[in-house]
């Protein structure tokens, strides 16, 4: 079974500052056959991100073209196209053009002000004829390389393919803005995308798969680093998903489709294990919510019922599920290797506990398994049909009075969960959660509704909120924590996302504060994984608090020399260190890798053996 993820070990900040005093003793583990840390074991807050597409907030790509519509087929009057359907290649680029057909796709759209405006250029290989409208003009033209003056608006910048050449079409569209154009090609992500993103150490990509309602079956209809567009019905590209943990050191959680077949499953663990790095770990959930609304939750009550699991839709449903999340579980695991790198999650509704304990015990699926997730969110029933009047006319303070007795609900909720999961040995963790504010039952089209749930998001409020729903989640049992979302719009559906716009002041974001301050107020310290070693080690910090550096020093039998890893609250290593000598020693001079010192703040000394496997965690304070 994989090791464990969460942790109990929670201390006041006076327990942490006499904990950075003297490390308690443990077992260093032999050189041989040692693999490599897992970088992240132990952090408690991940998030999910929203859909990438044309409509999105989130600036999740350099070349913005990777997040539009895809092309899709009009009449050159610009009528609606009504014949034989776009000649599109297996990544989606036009290869040809009928008689009075263009194609047309849709970028930055809808965003007014939320994207940046100024100079772009719109760089092609191949042969044909674009022109650029609504929201763009065009600066200047040349054969491949055209720049564009775009000022975002409420619509959207409109690229329109009016002639190709069959023999060597337009494709690999990029458009990137003017300041980019030196360095798109080895800059992928959008910087501001990677630093909203950072506190994060565990990235859910949920959203990216577009698991909810997926057509995909096979691996040949996944998107592909090259396809014209990330944001179509089979979502991001796995490899990108790959790529944006390596790039920010985060873990990966992935979705795996309800329709996909064994083969797409195996390939997927395949891609993992050959490109993630592999002090990171891989959870592996089965598609999203399959007791909810969407296609899948249909699908599974259709599988049970067939299978005769059960003599009820709803039981026949989770009994599948349960039997599809093993069998996805051991696909995976049999190319992937087992190990702690894998983490192999079944997830149920949180406030159906006795559907979870149902859940986890059929044919003792917990066995496979090494957490159990739910998703604690609170506020859900202001939005419905019995309440939405009423919230609408409540000011902010008596939404957050209101939230705060939800979240308390939520608390309970998680302490069964997280004792159902306890005695079957698994962990307790979130796959989202966070305020449920959104409208239902037509409330979401009511505009005083979506005021008035909008108002009390953007109040500083929030920030204690949230750290209180955080504390009561972790008093509960709850490990992991994961946010949903990251950035999105609000509006009478909801307001998801901790910030509402990429260049939201993190001062203003008090739904991510709130996380930060519950962040900063943890230990971050694991249950160390008992394993045989040469002697034990003590290790010791001083001066405590320091105001620029200090001298750790050990002592105890070991014949490895060990060495240390500072990192920050979210677990993103600052600074490395190898004791030396005999007597064993290292300064450290206060500055992080790059020579900057580190700002005030709580820190976390790691110590590990010279193999790199981590052997356990002080605190440092500046």
């Amino acid at each position: 079974m994989a090791e464990r993820i969460a942790t109990s070990r929670r201390n006041s900040l006076g327990t942490l500052l006499w904990a950075a005093l003297a490390l308690a003793c443990v077992a260093l583990p032999d050189r041989a056959g040692a693999t490599p840390p897992l970088r992240n074991a132990g952090v408690l807050m991940g998030t999910n991100l929203e859909r990438v597409g044309s409509v999105g907030r989130t600036w999740v790509f350099v070349d913005v073209f990777k997040s539009s519509t895809g092309w899709s087929a009009q009449k050159s009057d610009g009528s609606p196209w009504t014949g034989a359907p776009l000649a599109l290649d297996s990544l989606g680029w036009v290869s040809s053009l009928q008689p009075q057909q263009v194609a047309v796709a849709r970028v930055l759209e809808a965003g007014g002000t939320h994207f940046r405006a100024g100079q772009y250029v719109a760089l092609y290989d191949g042969q044909g004829t674009l022109d650029f409208g609504v929201d763009a003009s065009v600066v200047s033209f040349a054969p491949g390389r055209v720049v564009l003056q775009i000022t975002p608006s409420a619509a959207f910048t409109r690229v329109r393919l009016t002639a190709t050449n069959p023999a060597d079409p337009l494709r690999n569209l990029r458009i990137v803005r003017l300041a980019d154009e030196g360095t798109y090609a080895t800059q992928l992500f959008d910087p501001l995308f990677l630093q909203k993103l950072a506190p994060y150490r565990v990235i859910r990509f949920m959203n990216w798969f577009v698991v909810n309602n997926s057509p995909l079956v096979s691996w040949s209809e996944r998107t592909r680093p090259g396809s014209a567009t990330q944001g179509g019905l089979y979502g991001v590209a796995p490899e990108y998903m790959v790529e944006l943990g390596n790039r920010l050191g985060a873990d990966v959680w992935i979705n795996i489709p309800h329709l996909a077949d064994d083969d797409y499953v195996a390939r997927l663990a395949a891609l993992m294990r050959d490109s993630l790095d592999s002090d990171l770990r891989v959870f592996v959930e089965h598609s999203n919510e399959l007791w909810g609304t969407f296609v899948q939750s249909s699908y599974a009550r259709q599988q049970g019922m067939l299978q005769g699991l059960a003599s009820d839709s709803a039981t026949a449903a989770m009994r599948w599920h349960s039997a599809r999340s093993v069998h996805l579980f051991q696909v995976f695991q049999s190319v992937f290797g087992s190990g702690p790198r894998l983490v192999r999650v079944l997830a149920g509704s949180h406030v159906n506990a006795p559907g979870g304990v149902a859940l986890m015990d059929w044919q003792n699926a917990w066995q496979q398994a090494d957490a159990y997730a739910t998703a604690p969110y609170f506020g859900g029933v202001l939005g419905n049909a019995a309440n939405g009047a009423t919230t609408a006319q409540m000011s902010s303070a008596q939404i957050l009075a209101a939230l705060d007795q939800q979240s308390l609900l939520s608390q309970g909720y998680a302490a069964t969960n997280a004792a159902n999961a306890a005695a079957r040995g698994l962990d307790y963790i979130s796959y989202e959660g966070g305020q449920a504010l959104y409208g239902q039952s037509g409330w979401q089209n009511d505009p005083a509704f979506a005021a008035s749930i909008m108002a009390a998001n953007r109040d500083p409020g929030m920030r204690p909120l949230y750290k209180a729903h955080l504390d009561r989640w972790a008093a509960a049992g709850g490990g992991l924590f994961m946010n949903f979302n990251l950035v999105t719009a609000y509006g009478g559906g909801g307001c998801w996302g901790v910030f509402e716009d990429m260049q939201q002041d993190t001062s203003t974001a008090y739904k991510f504060l709130g996380e930060m301050d519950y962040l900063r107020q943890q230990t971050l310290a694991v249950e160390p994984t008992p394993r045989a070693g040469p002697g034990r080690v003590s290790l010791v910090f001083g001066p405590v608090p320091t105001r620029g550096g200090g001298r750790f020093s050990w002592s105890g039998s070991t014949s490895e020399a060990p060495s240390i890893q500072i990192v920050d609250v979210t677990g993103r290593v600052r600074r490395r260190l190898v004791l030396r000598g005999s007597d064993g020693g290292a300064a450290w001079d206060g500055l992080d890798e790059t020579g900057t010192p580190l700002a005030p703040g709580l820190y976390f000394a790691r110590m590990a053996s010279a193999s790199g496997v981590p052997a356990a965690r002080i605190v440092v304070t500046r």
